[in-house]
């Protein structure tokens, strides 16, 4: 069912200059064709004489905004024939409109709003909240009992900002989903009452304007010109140019949604294409009013649209556009296809051709992926075998080099020894120290510790000053606030699973009852020395690789090190050769590798990834662009 809503801001009642004693009566034509007493009046008559379907609309409710004056009586010289002493303005609306709306004297049909006029315009807001706050109230009923509101308006009565007023408030309710009827002006000059939805629609068609500029949406804009987004069929009031341009945006909206590159360019190029022609043509006749609006809007577009309009599309420049109008994973998808792409393209890198005869032979001969793509992605000889196998090992090695020193650096918290410094690089010295003897070192030794990174590095520092605290002040392992320390929950499932050797996940009643048991025998030691004792005992015997994990922290292989590691072999021995400085090569690739880390991760909708992933995927985009842009 479809409920009928009203809102207006309710004019005073004017007497007649010629004669004081009677209202100031205005006949108006078209439907309506009497004499209204008040502004607002012929707003409503016009209403309700109009169609919703085949049906005349009836009101469900009004929603007024009310000044005092329309609260006090009428000042008119007594006795009048129209207005009895004593009549307020708001009553005589009333009185007006029974004729017509018998409803409008009952109690709840109408909901005022007062609204103080003496107040400065920047000091509205809140007539207007509270006004939306009141006609969402009652389409929130509605709405549940499965029924719509459609919202009219009259923009005709109270101060000359009263406009602004009804417009805000019919904003935030269409935002808001509720449907936007007609929109009314009584017009005293020409004595008839207009319709002006397509005034209003303005703000709709600015906005839809505004949408596509940043976020390369054409919805909005599609709706206010009446496009049907299903079929797309030009609507008889648009020019066969202006339609066009239409479906030019919509592709291009579409296409940006799945990135698929090829229809991407493809959408880019019809963009541009159309913008010109339109921007061309409109200048040539402008005539048409539809287009005149478009022409009017497509400034900040084109302006938007700059760095990638033009005959033949720039990656580069699109994946600026992406990253800077916040299409993040769209910039990622172009990133990790098309860098490889823009490498041979640019003839940045070369292959030679005996290599390129082996990277061939090795590529299935379904694969449709190019040569670069394929050697970026999935290609090895037995040189990058052996690597791999090299990197493997070096990985090992370091996962318990590390361990080893977060277990001594741990124990020294327990014992409140000094530990080193919690400075990044610290941690990199210590296992540099301890790796330096490794088979990957002599391979290409200033990178081999780039390559390793610690995980929830603030975690390490954070776990070694709660335990120096637990160290300074025992005491509090032995009140129940230790309880709901973050790291004794986790360090307590630690202790309980691996010092009484624990049942496996399935075997859940096991895992409990042993948990409690172990948590009795560590609350009966009535000292918290005895404790921190347990604990460092626990630790110092027990680091191994599952338990750094849970507990601490852990060291994991950058993305894209093997490849990395390859690239430097392939260079080395002459297969490839680069153009720009090496080290730019190495840093972009670097960085491509990590992109597609992350392209991998969001494709598969992992659990658990972490938090600050838009943090981190435009990081690495601020410092991969200017190396492209060297290009």
């Amino acid at each position: 069912m479809r409920h009928h809503i009203m809102l207006l801001m309710l004019s005073d009642v004017k007497t007649d200059r010629k004669n004081p004693k009677r209202v100031s009566m205005v006949e108006y034509e078209g439907n309506i064709r009497r004499k209204c007493g008040v502004t607002n009046e012929s707003a409503v008559r016009h209403l309700l004489l109009s169609k919703d379907g085949d049906r005349n609309i009836s009101l469900d409710k009004m929603f007024l905004f009310a000044t005092e004056k329309v609260l006090e009586p009428i000042e008119i010289e007594q006795p009048s024939p129209d207005v009895a002493l004593g009549v307020t303005h708001f009553g005589y609306f009333k009185k007006r409109l029974t004729d017509v709306l018998p409803c409008v004297e009952e109690s709840g049909f109408i909901e005022v709003v007062p609204y103080d006029a003496r107040m400065p315009i920047s000091e509205t807001r809140r007539f207007v909240l509270e006004m939306a706050e009141r006609i969402m109230d009652y389409a929130e009923a509605k709405k549940a009992q499965g029924d719509t509101v459609v919202l009219h308006a009259d923009l005709t009565g109270g101060p000359r900002h009263a406009v602004m007023l009804m417009f805000a408030v019919m904003r935030l309710l269409q935002y808001n989903g509720i449907e936007i009827g007609k929109v009314l002006y009584s017009n005293m000059g020409l004595k008839i009452v207009e319709e002006v939805n397509d005034v209003y629609g303005i703000f709709d068609l600015i906005a839809g304007a505004d949408e596509f500029a940043q976020f390369g949406s054409v919805s909005a804009i599609l709706r206010y010109f009446g496009y049907d987004k299903k079929i797309l069929t030009r609507p008889l009031h648009i020019s066969e140019r202006l339609h066009r341009l239409l479906l030019a945006m919509h592709g291009f909206a579409e296409e940006i949604k799945v990135c698929h590159y090829g229809a991407f360019a493809h959408a880019v190029e019809e963009l541009s294409k159309a913008l010109k022609e339109f921007r061309e043509g409109s200048e040539a006749d402008g005539t048409d009013i539809n287009e005149g609006m478009i022409a009017q809007l497509r400034f900040r577009v084109e302006d938007e649209y700059r760095e990638i309009l033009g005959e033949k599309i720039d990656d580069v420049k699109l994946l600026h556009w992406c990253v800077n109008h916040g299409y993040l994973q769209q910039a990622l998808t172009l990133f990790t296809e098309r860098v490889p792409e823009i490498l041979k393209e640019r003839e940045v890198l070369q292959l030679s051709p005996e290599f390129a005869a082996k990277v061939q032979a090795a590529r299935d001969k379904d694969d449709k992926r190019s040569e670069i793509f394929y050697l970026f992605a999935d290609y090895k000889d037995e040189a990058t075998k052996e690597i791999g196998d090299q990197v493997n090992a070096f990985f090992g090695k370091a996962k318990q080099a590390y361990r080893k020193i977060m277990k001594a650096m741990m124990c020294d918290a327990l014992k409140n020894k000094n530990a080193p410094s919690f400075e990044e690089t610290d941690w990199e010295e210590q296992l540099f120290a301890v790796l330096d003897k490794q088979p990957l070192l002599k391979i290409w030794r200033e990178r081999a510790m780039q390559s390793l990174a610690l995980e929830d590095a603030p975690k390490v520092q954070e776990h070694y000053e709660r335990f120096r605290a637990w160290c300074k002040d025992p005491k509090q392992l032995l009140t129940e606030k230790y309880e709901e320390d973050f790291l004794w929950e986790k360090l307590l499932g630690v202790l309980c699973e691996q010092e009484t050797g624990a049942a496996k996940e399935e075997d859940l009643e096991m895992r409990v009852s042993l948990r409690k048991k172990w948590r009795e025998a560590f609350d009966s030691l009535r000292f918290g020395k005895k404790k921190i004792e347990r604990v460092e005992s626990f630790i110092n015997a027990n680091m191994g690789e599952e338990t750094a994990k849970r507990l601490l922290s852990v060291i994991s292989l950058v993305p894209g090190t093997e490849k990395l590691f390859a690239f430097h072999h392939w260079l080395e021995s002459g297969d490839i050769s680069c153009r720009i400085p090496h080290e730019d090569f190495y840093a972009l690739l670097s960085i491509y590798y990590k992109l597609k880390a992350e392209r991998n991760q969001s494709n598969h909708a992992r659990e658990d990834s972490k938090p600050g992933g838009a943090e981190t995927l435009r990081a690495l985009f601020e410092e991969a662009l200017p190396l492209l842009e060297k290009l």
